[in-house]
């Protein structure tokens, strides 16, 4: 049964969207029982069938995908778009007015950065453009079968309007969490065996990261006041140009750990040129574990904080 968590000290209710709680299970991470999961792009594939099977048929004549199994999280940097994996494809040559642009020349454990650098391909594979540039899909051959990849961004607008939120689901692991996210658009963009997953959607990015408390304590020492609050900041955060919202330490309730601990920290940067306005990052050490998430949003107004309190708000582990 999940049991809910939270900080022992009474606290402000913060202004915009009340304090967030966090249902950890008294930090039990074990004794899970058995449930199925969803992967982000199996969610992908789901909700945009009827779209991919069009796509299918106005690309090779057919309305069933088949070649290769999918490369459900493959992604890949051409002439500076991000593009992720659509489709597979039954073809024998490069379709009809397309030619090779291309092939793999780096792979990353994380999103690509540079053209031809990908993720989920190997290296060497064919990366084939339409010649006159009219068509936005772009074609991959690896081991002898094709797949279609599209922007992602074009993916973002396909979701636009898919308001059922969505959730990430790995609580039938060891050391599992669960995560909401208010919309469609969102997909894991990185995660694995370091501990750390990442997620991408409409106006922000979110981070878990999990790990020993004992290794945490040499990476993420915990902190109890605001002034080794604004040097985590200077050492971890997104720009210097900062503002603290607001910095709360103290106890968590665990009936596992007595001493689990908390910090919760929310910062609106002011740096023009940063990527996102707005930050809340939560910390919590207890029964052995450290668990951090990290969550930021380009509006660093009050829709910004709402989305990140509701993000928060929904994360929990048993």
């Amino acid at each position: 049964m999940r049991q809910n968590w939270r900080k022992q000290a009474a606290g402000r209710v913060l202004a915009v969207f009340g304090a967030a709680v966090l249902g950890l299970g008294g930090c039990t991470l074990g004794g899970r029982e058995e449930m199925e999961v969803s992967s982000p792009a199996e969610s992908v594939a789901d909700t945009s069938e009827e779209w991919t099977e069009t796509a299918v048929a106005e690309s090779s004549g057919s309305s069933e995908p088949s070649g290769q199994p999918a490369l459900r999280d493959a992604m890949v940097m051409v002439g500076g778009t991000l593009y992720i994996w659509a489709y597979d494809a039954e073809f024998t040559e490069a379709p009809e007015d397309y030619s090779l642009a291309g092939t793999v020349d780096a792979e990353t454990d994380s999103r690509p950065q540079e053209d031809f650098e990908a993720e989920g391909l190997k290296e060497g594979a064919e990366i084939y453009t339409r010649t006159d540039g009219e068509a936005d899909t772009i074609f991959v051959q690896q081991d002898g079968g094709w797949s279609a990849f599209i922007p992602y961004s074009d993916v973002a607008s396909a979701y636009e309007d898919s308001k059922e939120p969505w959730t990430y689901d790995r609580t039938d692991q060891q050391a599992g969490f669960r995560i909401t996210f208010p919309d469609g658009s969102w997909r894991q963009m990185e995660g694995g065996d370091s501990g750390i997953n990442t997620f991408s959607g409409n106006g922000g990015m979110v981070t878990v990261i999990q790990m020993s408390g004992e290794e945490a304590q040499e990476v993420y020492p915990y902190i109890d006041t605001e002034e080794d609050c604004e040097e985590l900041l200077l050492n971890t955060g997104i720009s210097a140009n900062f503002e603290i919202i607001s910095f709360e330490a103290g106890l968590a309730d665990s009936g596992n750990d007595p001493d689990a601990s908390f910090y919760q920290i929310q910062v609106r940067y002011t740096d023009e040129d940063a990527d996102y306005g707005y930050e809340e990052r939560y910390a919590l050490y207890c029964s052995g574990f450290f668990w951090q998430v990290q969550i930021l949003t380009k509006d660093g107004g009050e829709e910004g904080r709402r989305m990140a309190a509701e993000i928060l708000d929904s994360f929990s582990v048993l």
